[in-house]
């Protein structure tokens, strides 16, 4: 396509959280990537980070890994992971509360504990952070993102989302959007899973996405 209005601003792809932070807050797009505005950081990101890689890590799939790691060594290295993530950003001049930090990293292990199990029971998925990229319908860009986990049986493929939460979860509009687009770019079903540690409780709550063309849809025309 030779209409390509992202060219004047350096945007040569998007993703599944740029288009649904178009469709949520127009203007914080704007301001994020037309204005460049500073990316934030939470601890809640490396929590998320360090269990995803944990998982990845049981399984052997991480990338130059030799073998799969024990559970308990996954946890102890997510561990290592998140405060080192902690730092990193510390040192890059982002102020956090310690509060919070420590709060994450306390119930780190909680979300470990449900969702190396749960994975584990699944059995090995056929790849773990497969990048997509895809052309949509009238967008002179690709659309790129990574499927946490592709499970494959025969020509039947199923996709999963990781996702961690403080509370109990629901199923939200733009994380069905997201999911849309990888069961698009695979001819699968989505899934999203929430590791979830609340006061009271933590595990695993599996939503399926259902009617995803409908979500897919919302994405096209975004």
């Amino acid at each position: 396509m030779t209409n390509n209005p992202f060219s004047a601003h350096g945007i040569e792809h998007l993703s599944a959280s740029s288009i649904n932070l178009f469709i949520e807050d127009p203007a914080r797009w704007v301001m994020r990537y037309l204005f460049v505005a500073p990316k934030t950081q939470k601890p809640v990101f490396w929590r998320g980070t360090a269990v995803d890689d944990a998982i990845g890590r049981m399984f052997g799939m991480q990338e130059n890994q030799p073998a799969p790691e024990p559970i308990d060594n996954c946890k102890a290295m997510a561990m290592e992971q998140y405060f080192g993530l902690a730092a990193y950003w510390q040192e890059q001049g982002y102020d956090f509360d310690p509060e919070e930090v420590g709060k994450e990293s306390n119930n780190l292990v909680k979300y470990l504990d449900s969702a190396l199990p749960f994975y584990q029971d699944l059995g090995t998925p056929a790849a773990y952070q497969k990048k997509i990229d895809i052309m949509v319908d009238d967008c002179p860009i690709p659309v790129i993102g990574f499927i946490d986990l592709l499970y494959q049986d025969g020509d039947d493929k199923v996709v999963r989302d990781i996702k961690t939460t403080g509370r109990k979860p629901t199923l939200r509009p733009s994380v069905a959007r997201q999911l849309a687009l990888y069961a698009h770019a695979e001819n699968a079903t989505p899934f999203v899973d929430y590791v979830y540690v609340t006061s009271r409780n933590s595990d695993v709550e599996v939503f399926p996405v259902d009617n995803w063309e409908l979500h897919f849809n919302d994405v096209r025309q975004a």
